[in-house]
């Protein structure tokens, strides 16, 4: 199910506050349509010391909530299994990276910083990172020439992973419902910045970080300036860890 796009307040998370009524009752029906199952309740994960990503990540849905497949899609945001398989086998690697859009853009648009994509595209090859980009990738990149290449990134070995379901932007099978504690946190800093007279991130750019949280991956690797201008205080809210590929590439040498 996917919907077009609209403005920036109609890109509403499904976990927000002001669609949970809705959500629950759209789940509660479907749940009935294919004949029930367990219902997967939404709750937090005790923090443990001062994890602070652990204390906000969604918790798992029970073993009973697997008993059907739509719940999965629904309430925890399933996976295709070839993407899950990719995942498992990534979990060897010693950092798991997500890419930003404007990472594969400066290798395909052949610019100057190309030779330090191509250094992690190498590690990639060498099993010694993984790379993912989160599917609203292809709403950064809505148009061909360009769009097309989002479909050769395994190619390259990237990986597409899932994004984050909003209400006009849905896929089934392969987006996840959102943290409230991110949403929150997503309203209040675009707020201030909007205060301060800064430019928030987008829409687009909140969600590849979103997902990014969700999917608990190490480092997201980015150049857009609106990002790493806020990296300080999601590193102390949620953990994350932002940085610029050249810190990256840095950083493993250090």
């Amino acid at each position: 199910m996917r919907a077009s796009s609209g403005g920036y307040y109609r890109h509403r998370y499904l976990s927000t506050p002001d669609h949970v009524l809705t959500r629950n009752l759209f789940l509660e029906v479907c749940g009935w349509l294919v004949g029930g199952g367990a219902h997967c309740r939404s709750r937090r994960v005790p923090a443990e010391g001062n994890d602070r990503r652990s204390a906000s990540r969604p918790a798992q849905c029970s073993r009973a909530a697997e008993t059907t497949t739509l719940h999965r899609a629904l309430r925890c945001g399933t996976e295709s299994s070839e993407f899950r398989a990719r995942r498992y086998v990534h979990r060897a690697v010693s950092d798991t990276l997500t890419l930003d859009t404007n990472i594969p853009l400066e290798y395909w648009k052949d610019q100057r910083r190309k030779d330090v994509v191509e250094q992690l595209l190498a590690l990639a090859r060498a099993d010694e990172v993984s790379l993912m980009v989160t599917a609203r990738i292809r709403e950064d990149i809505p148009r061909d020439p360009l769009a097309s290449e989002i479909d050769q990134l395994p190619e390259l070995g990237i990986t597409e992973g899932p994004s984050i379901a909003r209400l006009d932007f849905w896929v089934l099978d392969r987006d996840m419902l959102g943290s409230d504690d991110f949403a929150e946190a997503e309203q209040e800093i675009s707020e201030e910045l909007s205060r301060t007279g800064h430019e928030p991130p987008d829409w687009r750019d909140w969600d590849h970080l979103h997902a990014h949280y969700l999917q608990d991956r190490d480092v997201f690797v980015t150049w857009d300036r609106g990002i790493l201008g806020i990296r300080d205080v999601l590193r102390e809210r949620f953990g994350l860890q932002i940085m610029q590929p050249e810190e990256y590439l840095a950083s493993r040498s250090a």
